[in-house]
């Protein structure tokens, strides 16, 4: 679709959709446009969070990910190690001053859920886009990897809530059920699967009802989604 007829497909389109955080990006002086196709432009980007409730958008390329870079439990302590190209691993510190990886990916970050303790990794870089949700059993005791699932790219960033972990990766928005005890186990469903943030390194996502908010370069993406009919409708907005 030329940048011309999208720009007013999605002008027509927010009539209907826009909501809260629509309002809220209207507010900070954010507007509807078409993702920037001319990247000689300068470059700036947009981390996002709530507070009290209300979409925060700062200006900055370190985002609020949701997750933990280092995290301790009982005697050991974990770090996530994420030198992009160059390597990373998951970095297990005992008591004892002993050290060991439990993998060698670019791990972005740790996040509780239910209890349990996971892990995110991910390398976009080169043609490279890969990415996984990892469970860390026994953290406190003799820590061991499994894998929850593959995701379809490198993980950005993640947000929570009591059904769902969501995580945005390069170009993709998933919801993960950990229903780990249900008859089908972990289930991921794709909200927006290489999506037009595709390339513009995502730094934070939120979630507000049934809407979410992803910070990148060159702006901010809102994602309505809904579950029931595998729906979601997605606009770029720049400033």
């Amino acid at each position: 679709m030329k940048p011309f007829l999208l720009l007013v497909f999605l002008l027509v389109s927010s009539a209907s959709n826009a909501g809260e955080l629509d309002d809220r990006l209207e507010e900070l002086g954010f507007f509807l446009s078409t993702p920037p196709s001319d990247y000689s432009k300068p470059m700036r980007t947009f981390g996002v969070s709530l507070e009290d409730g209300k979409l925060v958008v700062i200006e900055s390329e370190r985002g609020k990910n949701g997750l933990q870079k280092t995290i301790k439990i009982g005697g050991n302590r974990f770090d996530a190690v994420d030198q992009g190209e160059w390597g990373g691993s998951l970095l297990v510190t005992r008591a004892d001053g002993s050290k060991n990886s439990l993998t060698q990916e670019n791990t972005k970050g740790f996040l509780q859920y239910a209890g349990k303790l996971y892990a995110l990794t991910g390398l976009a870089h080169m043609g490279i886009d890969t990415g996984a949700l990892y469970r860390i059993d026994s953290p406190d005791s003799v820590p061991r990897l499994s894998v929850v699932t593959l995701l379809p790219g490198a993980t950005m960033g993640t947000t929570q809530d009591d059904a769902h972990i969501y995580v945005v990766t390069s170009g993709d928005l998933v919801a993960v059920a950990l229903d780990e005890n249900g008859p089908w186990g972990p289930a991921l469903e794709v909200i927006a699967l290489r999506d037009i943030w595709n390339g513009f390194y995502p730094t934070s996502l939120v979630k507000k009802g049934n809407q979410f908010a992803i910070g990148m370069r060159f702006g901010v993406v809102v994602v309505d989604w809904e579950p029931m009919r595998q729906k979601s409708s997605i606009r770029f907005y720049s400033k």
